[in-house]
């Protein structure tokens, strides 16, 4: 998923997302500020259980409260310093969706690595992690 297209996106994103289609992953290109593209989101969302899942600051929260108004969630801003994201959720919660399935809004990730995995751990890992 593609949050924020209201902003201007620049040629490495999209031959990033590029990439993922052609692994044959859905892109779901979507604004919480202007709605777009989230009628199609909601759609792929239902009668089951989604989480929303990224760095702080890319619109998780923002994006429950447009597909969930009645929650309100508390959002924040970018640091003007940073540039980054400021942490706003602390905890993972669930909420049910209108007409069926259920929404993970999650705090953000600050940092994700596999430091210290070799090519052949990294299949038993992934294993492990789906169960």
């Amino acid at each position: 998923m593609l949050n924020k297209t209201d902003l201007p996106q620049s040629d490495a994103i999209e031959k990033e997302l590029q990439d993922y289609k052609n692994l044959g992953y859905a892109l779901y290109r979507v604004s919480a500020t202007n709605t777009s593209g989230l009628d199609e989101l909601k759609q792929a969302l239902k009668d089951q259980v989604s989480i929303f899942a990224g760095q702080s600051g890319v619109g998780k929260s923002s994006l429950t409260n447009a597909i969930i108004p009645d929650k309100d969630l508390k959002t924040n801003t970018i640091s003007a310093t940073t540039k980054h994201g400021r942490h706003t959720t602390t905890a993972a919660t669930l909420y049910h969706l209108n007409g069926g399935g259920d929404l993970i809004d999650s705090p953000g990730v600050a940092i994700f690595g596999l430091a210290g995995l070799s090519n052949s751990s990294l299949p038993l890992v992934i294993a492990n992690f789906s169960h």
